[in-house]
């Protein structure tokens, strides 16, 4: 059956079509859903005509919140503003089935433009609480509350469906003074459908009639296990002038924990979901940076992921961060839709890589069992780039002259057996905070006079070689980035190297991390993580505002001081 909208809106409002292509696109959330449960019907299209919606249930029943509106987007190849109106409406379906949505039909100038169509199903009702959970006592009252909710038992990382349910012997008019229930463990309530449009309709409880309406419908991921009690709503239930004071009953709720041992790709994820990675680019420069993007989809909890575990190939490293994109929808299966993470991934050996296959393991509640599954790998070619090696070399002159050590014999250091995987690793500082690679020329030369060195002194002081990395910097003030960038890095690491008491050691971020926790710094920590974002983003021009070199020394200084109290404010 064809059920036209035009009758809320005839047509989107008129605009001219120069030069775009025609799009009409149709747009369903959830796709999964129980009777009863709200749907969000989005219609979307640049073109200017009379609109009609195919195949939309006769138990469709729509809601009173509407939307319409437009977005500009500029195309920036052409110059021109292309403009998208949207209509967007809800409703719920009162029979369960599979139902075919659409399509779309846009008319105008004598043409018929046509969208997808959308499948979505329905299922019957599941919610527990109802009939079941009514005493005889309440039966016997003029109206009485109970929590209704779509399972009884759940695993740790599921989504539960609650809902507040009322019953009466009258037709009610409104309510007020409406107190909700409580789920422990419950940060985030998702809410269902609208609660301003209370649908009253007959139900029969052991052959007896009622008044019946659902109110405060949400969806909630409770933490912990073990069982759960869900506390009573309260509500005052109107017919006219006369009021009756209503408290429900409880609900509890079994929590089981997810089986012990989980593979090592676990992300944390319960549900059902599928996995797709891709590259923005497969041929990039030695020392440039790529998106590699890992496109998790399904059903559960998608809202509670967690980063996924990266395997890289030699010469290959994170760089800072993963950034987060969400699109999905919260229905009574959980979150619906699709997580994104993007990853960049800075290329330091030069030659053909391949990035293996990522794998990710999830728990499938129903078939209560861990879920491994693959992606596709990807083939990387990286061109060599010789301003990135003279960038290490300088980096290794500059190393060598702050950590010239007198005491000790000097000797020329054998090469090591691969001589192209030296600048690789000396750059692994770079998204980690660390100076690895710029001490890496000193650690080759301490493990070889390592017989004819005396042991360490008890008492170590690295604070000249903090003050000598600072001159560096300052010296450097104004010069190249990645010169001054360096320098900076270096500054940090001979920090935590002067505090921990080691002679020589490379120091990852986290190991810095610890130390300031243990000297009871840990508010610094923060400031650890702002150093260290504007070194990446200003060394390597990703900086989204305009920070100075100026501004970075100071606050490098200010850094300096709060860590190390044996460098006085008047030496910096």
């Amino acid at each position: 059956m064809k059920y036209g909208i035009g009758i809320a809106i005839s047509a989107f409002p008129a605009f001219v079509l120069f030069a775009q292509k025609a799009k009409v696109e149709l747009s369903i959330e959830p796709t999964r859903i129980e009777v009863g449960e709200t749907i969000s019907i989005t219609i979307t299209s640049n073109v200017d005509g009379t609109i009609e919606l195919d195949n939309l249930p006769s138990t469709f029943v729509q809601d009173y919140g509407i939307s319409q509106g437009s977005q500009d987007k500029i195309n920036y190849s052409t110059g021109e503003v292309e403009t998208t109106f949207y209509y967007s409406y809800s409703g719920s379906i009162t029979k369960a089935g599979k139902y075919t949505i659409g399509p779309v039909y846009v008319k105008s100038y004598n043409k018929l433009y046509t969208s997808n169509k959308v499948q979505i199903t329905v299922d019957p009702r599941t919610t527990s609480g109802s009939s079941n959970h009514v005493t005889q006592k309440q039966m016997k009252d003029p109206a009485f509350g109970i929590i209704e909710c779509n399972k009884t038992e759940i695993y740790e990382g599921e989504a539960v469906l609650f809902v507040a349910k009322v019953y009466s012997q009258f037709d009610p008019s409104h309510i007020s003074g409406y107190q909700n229930y409580s789920v422990p463990g419950t940060v985030n309530k998702f809410p269902q459908g609208n609660l301003n449009n209370i649908k009253v309709s007959k139900e029969q409880i052991h052959k007896k009639s009622y008044f019946a309406f659902q109110y405060d419908k949400n969806v909630v991921f409770p933490s912990g296990v073990g069982k759960i009690h869900v506390d009573p709503f309260q509500l005052n239930l109107h017919q006219g002038y006369k009021s009756f004071p209503i408290t429900s009953g409880g609900f509890n709720l079994i929590i089981k924990p997810l089986p012990s041992s989980p593979p090592a790709s676990f992300i944390g994820a319960v549900g059902v979901f599928s996995v797709h990675t891709s590259v923005d680019s497969t041929e990039v420069k030695q020392g440039n940076v790529f998106t590699y993007s890992i496109q998790i989809k399904g059903v559960g909890n998608l809202n509670n992921l967690q980063d996924p575990k990266l395997v890289l190939p030699k010469g290959m490293l994170v760089y800072g961060d993963a950034e987060r994109e969400e699109n999905y929808t919260i229905g009574s299966n959980g979150a619906e839709g699709e997580v994104i993470f993007n990853f960049h991934i800075q290329a330091l050996r030069k030659g053909k890589s391949q990035l293996p296959a990522l794998e990710i393991a999830y728990f499938d509640p129903k078939k209560e069992k861990y879920i491994t599954i693959q992606s596709s790998n990807h083939q990387i070619a990286v061109q060599e780039d010789p301003s990135f090696k003279e960038l290490i070399a300088e980096t290794d002159k500059q190393n060598e002259d702050l950590h010239e050590n007198k005491n000790v014999e000097s000797k020329t250091p054998k090469e090591p057996k691969e001589k192209s995987s030296l600048w690789e690793v000396l750059a692994i500082g770079i998204p980690s905070f660390s100076i690895a690679g710029l001490l890496l020329i000193l650690l080759f030369r301490k493990k070889k006079n390592k017989a004819n060195t005396p042991k360490a002194e008890k008492a170590f002081d690295r604070t000249p070689n903090v003050l000598a990395a600072l001159k560096n910097v300052e010296s450097n003030l104004k010069g190249e980035n990645e010169v001054f960038f360096t320098g900076v890095q270096l500054v940090i690491n001979e920090l935590f190297l002067s505090v921990s008491g080691n002679r020589e050691s490379i120091l990852t971020q986290s190991e810095m991390e610890n130390l300031l926790r243990n000297l009871g710094k840990a508010s610094e920590i923060k400031r650890l993580h702002h150093l260290n974002e504007l070194v990446i983003q200003n060394k390597y021009g990703m900086s989204q505002t305009s920070f100075s070199q100026e501004n970075i020394l100071v606050e490098l200084k200010d850094f300096v001081a709060a860590i190390s109290p044996s460098i006085e404010r008047a030496q910096l």
